[in-house]
């Protein structure tokens, strides 16, 4: 492959990326454990602390993970 061609290659990929994120083709997370919601598992100080030994040197305040 010449460098041309790497060039429209890369602008290509470029492009598709840039697409992407405009249109933003992710979507939002949503996972439920034992039943229990987002809410519900905030709440939880047992499922705080298993987070919190899971993420060694880190620590679980509200909805931020600080580590």
């Amino acid at each position: 492959m010449n460098q041309k061609h790497v060039l429209v290659v890369g602008a290509a990929l470029t492009a598709i990326n840039l697409a992407a994120v405009a249109v933003n083709l992710s979507t939002q997370a949503v996972g439920k454990v034992a039943g229990k919601d987002r809410r519900d598992l905030y709440q939880d100080t047992d499922f705080r602390w298993a987070v919190e030994d899971v993420i060694a040197d880190c620590s679980v305040d509200g909805t931020k993970i600080q580590c």
